[in-house]
């Protein structure tokens, strides 16, 4: 069973069918074989509704003995992989990583850590360290990172100094 929904996950085209169900992965026999590519001079599979099939349309001529290729969409690596089992090196230079940053919560006991941990939330709330950070290869650490962990992992006593 692991195998064929395997198969069918890694076979099937992300199409929207504009019945409110957003994107919904489709198996279109052959169009499963066409390779992904981020210029690619196909564009992404959209269903013709009063055709009753999905189309893969050109957006840019495609040169005789050319290999055909298509646009999967907007996907982030780890959806690439996820949906379609690969990832695309070509774009993974360009890949970020969003997580957020918040206070540890505060250890049982400690009369002052609650107010700490509020303290914090606060300045991170005001907007001078952000707690929402993309990492990538261009950009490894933002500096407001840095502050943002820091200020995270101060002790009670110095938030009021």
């Amino acid at each position: 069973f692991r195998w064929a929904a395997g198969a069918v996950a890694t076979r099937a085209l992300l199409v929207d069918f504009s019945d409110g169900n957003g994107k919904v992965g489709t198996l279109v026999p052959v169009a499963d074989l066409i390779n992904h590519h981020v210029r690619a001079p196909l564009a992404s599979p959209t269903y013709n509704a009063s055709a009753k099939c999905v189309e893969l349309l050109a957006i840019a001529p495609v040169p005789a003995g050319a290999q055909l290729r298509l646009y999967y969409g907007p996907l982030s690596a780890w959806e690439l992989l996820l949906q379609y089992g690969f990832l695309d090196e070509d774009s993974l230079d360009q890949e970020a990583v969003r997580f957020d940053v918040e206070p540890p919560d505060p250890e049982e006991g400690d009369p002052t850590g609650d107010q700490a941990a509020l303290q914090k939330a606060v300045l991170l709330a005001c907007g001078r360290y952000t707690s929402t950070h993309h990492l990538s290869v261009a950009r490894p650490c933002p500096p407001r990172l840095v502050g943002a962990l820091r200020l995270c992992f101060l002790g009670a006593e110095d938030i009021t100094s």
